[in-house]
């Protein structure tokens, strides 16, 4: 079941973040570098995706090793990895978090106006 779980959260973690990139991609189509950032940001998201099912389907092999002490097989260290997996997520977390600010400080409406604006022209289908 562990091993189910720790697919079903990588799996849920690559969706979340390609909609906010996707999200991101249609809010702000004006600007083409934004536009690339966001498919690096893609790439990242789905390396680590990759890193971490792999890492976890594959940790022991045979990989009955993983829960099944009687079974002699060769096992990665897991919780090296689970910390390069988690440092590897969080540092996209705070990529992606941080990409839109610089667009949106170029936006040329008042600082007041800027979080609502954002807003109401994602929803009106307006490009930033």
């Amino acid at each position: 079941m562990l091993i189910l779980e720790e697919n079903f959260y990588a799996a849920t973690l690559l969706c979340l973040k390609f909609s906010i990139l996707s999200l991101y991609r249609n809010i702000f189509r004006s600007s083409r570098r934004f536009y690339w950032c966001t498919w690096v940001a893609n790439v990242l998201v789905a390396e680590w995706f990759l890193q971490v099912v792999l890492a976890t389907n594959l940790q022991c092999i045979p990989i009955a090793a993983a829960w099944d002490p009687y079974v002699d097989g060769k096992c990665i260290n897991y919780g090296v990895e689970a910390l390069v997996a988690y440092i590897i997520n969080i540092s996209t977390d705070i990529f992606i978090l941080r990409m839109p600010i610089p667009v949106v400080l170029k936006l040329t409406v008042s600082k007041a106006q800027k979080p609502s604006w954002i807003i109401t022209s994602a929803a009106d289908g307006r490009e930033a």
